[in-house]
């Protein structure tokens, strides 16, 4: 066993199985809250030991390197890709083997939903955890074919968020996806990942392919990105006040039902309304 394993079950000992009869109730009371603070010592010295040395948390993942000591797998994933060779917490040479650490993965899981184990590094956990709930939630909607969901997935990997690894490349693919699957949202974020070579190759040929079919299915934000790029001459394209004005205007039409990536930003509005303004004679 670990150290950290050995005083947990020190510490499972050191807990009263019942009442004591030793001098009464009073010096039982006293045994009793004695014993309950060397056991919540215990569990906090424990968490001391599972806690990664690199993110500073409880793992989700735990694995043992050969090093002896435990890591979120990730974490210690991207180290060793690094190229370092060494240890985190030594420095000393160490090779790449990883070994699951599932009895620790219990025992925190154990330790944190018993209520045992609290506080901020207890509540990241429980918040890693949710995360993941909600990310598989999202991939099975995914698979089943929402557009939606595979947006929420596209935007957790290009933004690092719900426990995903900012992957653009794995950004690219879900916008995608979606795209064809119906999505403006996502229609309107692979226009942009063509566009800025994000988790792609950069073609602004397909950009604004995907940018126009998103304005003319009806997402008023990408028609407001061509009245932009109109007028001002972005994107590849010519300035062209008459197709600004003609865009923009789409822009600013009123949608029944607002699905995502349809909607207009305020900072968008002002720009189109200002455009309009300036060549309401045009």
């Amino acid at each position: 066993k670990s150290c950290a394993q050995a005083r947990i079950a020190r510490a499972h000992r050191m807990m009263p199985s019942g009442k004591r009869a030793l001098g009464g109730v009073s010096q039982g009371v006293d045994d009793s809250r004695a014993a309950e603070k060397r056991f919540k010592s215990a569990i906090e010295e424990s968490a001391a030991e599972f806690t990664c040395p690199i993110t500073q948390e409880l793992p989700l993942e735990p694995v043992t390197a050969e090093d002896g000591h435990v890591y979120e797998r990730t974490a210690i994933e991207d180290w060793l890709a690094r190229g370092s060779g060494t240890s985190p917490m030594t420095t000393a040479p160490m090779g790449k083997k990883l070994l699951p650490a599932l009895q620790v993965k219990n025992m925190i899981a154990s330790m944190v939903r018993s209520g045992a184990l609290s506080g901020a590094v207890a509540g990241q956990w429980r918040k890693k955890i949710a995360d993941e709930e909600i990310v598989k939630s999202w991939r099975d909607e995914a698979e089943a074919g929402d557009g939606t969901a595979m947006a929420k997935i596209a935007f957790a990997y290009l933004e690092g968020e719900r426990g995903l690894k900012q992957d653009h490349a794995q950004a690219f693919h879900w916008f995608k996806r979606g795209a064809h699957a119906g999505s403006l949202c996502c229609r309107l974020m692979l226009s942009m990942c063509y566009a800025h070579a994000q988790g792609c190759k950069k073609s602004m040929a397909l950009g604004n392919l995907h940018l126009g079919i998103a304005a003319g299915q009806g997402s008023r934000t990408a028609a407001g990105q061509l009245g932009r790029a109109f007028a001002n001459g972005l994107y590849g394209l010519p300035k062209e006040a008459n197709m600004a004005t003609e865009w923009y205007r789409k822009a600013l039409e009123p949608v029944g039902e607002v699905a995502l990536g349809c909607e207009l930003s305020a900072q968008s509005r002002t720009q189109a309304e200002a455009w309009l303004a300036e060549h309401a004679t045009d």
